[in-house]
């Protein structure tokens, strides 16, 4: 039942007031649930206005429903049926929740005037417009750091010619959170190539940090170290504010660092572990990683200028992969001494070391050509001579030496005209000599004049040689006759 008006004549000279007429007038607006929650109209979101109402008459007022509408282009609101306020007192206030989408194209510093309408349960209105303001969203990030993660090499740092993946972290420096924060990552750098740059951040508390999805980078082979890599994080939050961050990452050189621990002769002719004139032999080498980096996928080219040394196959040498402080052995390389090498001689070796992100180190060692090592020796010799006839010299051989004597022919040479050696090549002594081990040379046929008188000098050179074309002679003195 509406109120009624009670009218109360106070004689003398104030005369007549009017007394019980409640007014409805607005009192405040707030905005809250807003999406990232800084009471504040940003482009784009949704959120609730809060408009509370206050009774400036007398009495008061049962029924309240404030329905709330706008004419401007930049915002809509919601809730069309009307918020319940229920009795407001006289001086007390009530208020009503309102939902109201604002135009992602709504400009910061954009006034937004909404009016209201005030309606008791007896039908009676009260009529009021207010103004809120759009700003910008308070919410900003910043790069707070950029971490390399699975690189090739795993130093962490970004290399010339390998991939890695980039996470960026986000800050939020500003005074409202952000919402479903994306972003995109973009290489501004030629040096450095990403194919998809789709990052998302999540949601970031004002003066909170998070971690974005990483993205991967691949960096040119060409690339030099020492320059700034340089990269944009374009972001969008969930109401479409943006924002677009530009960082660098410095390019460095690997953080491995190969170098040599051993090189060994293996495998040589007469295995005494030198390069000797006219064998072949395998290089075997060593790395170390000194660095702080990995080193992936190694392989090495092994080269010299030297013309008394060559090699059977120019194909890289595998390394593998070198862990920072460990060493491994490469593939052996195998080489073949001429026998023309000169002795004494410190043959300079170059080794290149590739990685397989294109990092290359350059390294040397030098190695010498000996003499062999071996030392054949005659201990024994005897042949029976008889003028006329045909007999064979027999000969015994030693290795005096500390390195093997590869495969040994004797060769007789004839001191006298009268004497003929019959076999015109080097006859075969058997197999390899170790040190100290002892063979027999048979089968060299000498044949003796008849003129020869008995007991008459017969004098032969005897010419060792071994596999390699090292020789060594000896003199041989013999007794026709005996």
């Amino acid at each position: 039942m509406r109120s009624l008006l009670a009218a109360i004549c106070v004689l003398g000279a104030g005369g007549c007031s009017v007394f019980d007429v409640p007014t409805i007038a607005f009192a405040e607006v707030r905005v809250t649930d807003d999406n990232n929650k800084d009471g504040v109209l940003n482009p784009g979101e949704t959120a609730w206005l809060v408009v509370s109402v206050q009774n400036t008459g007398a009495g008061s007022v049962s029924g309240v429903r404030l329905t709330l509408s706008t004419t401007s282009q930049f915002a809509t609101v919601e809730t069309t049926s009307g918020a319940y306020c229920g009795m407001v007192m006289s001086s007390d206030t009530s208020c009503g929740h309102h939902e109201i989408t604002v135009s992602e194209n709504a400009p910061s510093g954009t006034p937004i005037s909404f009016d209201a309408v005030a309606e008791d349960e007896d039908g009676k209105e009260w009529s009021f417009s207010f103004v809120v303001d759009v700003f910008a969203s308070g919410a900003q990030p910043s790069i707070e750091r950029v971490l390399i993660k699975d690189d090739s090499n795993k130093d962490g740092v970004l290399n010339p010619g390998e991939k890695a993946w980039l996470e960026v972290t986000v800050r939020n420096v500003g005074l409202s959170q952000l919402d479903g924060l994306k972003g995109v990552l973009v290489a501004e750098s030629l040096a450095a190539t990403i194919e998809d740059g789709e990052m998302y951040c999540y949601s970031v508390k004002p003066d909170a940090q998070s971690s974005c999805q990483s993205v991967a980078v691949e960096i040119g082979g060409a690339a030099v170290p020492g320059i700034d890599l340089r990269f944009r994080a374009d972001f969008e939050d969930e109401v479409g504010a943006t924002w677009s961050l530009p960082f660098s990452v410095p390019l460095s050189a690997s953080g491995a660092l190969p170098e040599l621990q051993r090189v060994e002769v293996r495998d040589d002719d007469n295995q005494d572990g030198v390069l000797n004139p006219g064998e072949k032999a395998q290089i075997r080498i060593t790395l170390v990683n000194h660095g702080s980096a990995e080193i992936n996928g190694a392989k090495g080219t092994l080269s010299t200028e030297t013309a008394d040394i060559e090699f059977a196959s120019t194909d890289p040498l595998y390394c593998y992969n070198l862990d920072p402080g460990k060493s491994d052995t490469c593939q052996t390389s195998s080489i073949t001494v001429l026998q023309t090498a000169e002795l004494e001689a410190q043959h300079t070796f170059k080794l290149v070391v590739v990685d397989n992100v294109g990092a290359s180190w350059n390294l040397a060692f030098t190695l010498p050509v000996l003499a062999t090592a071996a030392q054949p020796i005659v201990t024994d010799y005897e042949a029976a001579l008889v003028p006329g006839k045909t007999a064979a010299v027999k000969v015994t051989l030693q290795n005096a030496g500390v390195s093997i004597l590869n495969s040994p022919r004797l060769a007789l040479q004839s001191k006298s005209a009268q004497i003929e050696v019959k076999e015109t090549g080097p006859m075969y002594c058997g197999s390899d000599l170790d040190p100290w081990e002892i063979t027999l040379c048979t089968g060299i046929n000498v044949a003796v004049d008849s003129g020869v008188a008995n007991g008459a000098p017969a004098a032969f050179n005897a010419t060792v040689t071994d596999k390699q074309g090292n020789s060594w002679s000896f003199p041989l003195e013999l007794t026709v006759g005996e």
